[in-house]
């Protein structure tokens, strides 16, 4: 059976690199743009996971302009600090035995 991963920030450069290597080793990608599934909010990660049921979770959503990150502090330690935490909680309780990879 194919393995299954889930992709956060799948539409960015490293994102997009990985989910193309994921797919030539047959694995099921998953993956959404932050309009549909958002870090920063648990349930739309509760739905994602729990649709996705992913043996692997790899965490590259971020807010990634240093313009904006000091023009929007707040903004910026929602997404990579409190989107990280959502994640890796959801991770615990929706799908227990994924294994989750974490870039910043």
């Amino acid at each position: 059976m194919a393995r299954s991963a889930l992709i956060t920030g799948i539409t960015g450069q490293d994102g997009s690199y990985l989910k193309e290597f994921l797919t030539g080793k047959r694995y099921v990608v998953h993956g959404w743009h932050r309009d549909e599934c958002d870090v920063t909010n648990p349930e739309s990660l509760r739905v994602a996971l729990q649709q996705s049921q992913p043996d692997e979770i790899y965490h590259l959503a971020a807010q990634t302009h240093v313009g904006q990150s000091v023009e929007d502090e707040k903004v910026t330690i929602e997404v990579n600090a409190q989107g990280t935490i959502n994640l890796l909680e959801c991770a615990r309780e929706f799908v227990p035995n994924a294994r989750v990879f974490f870039a910043s």
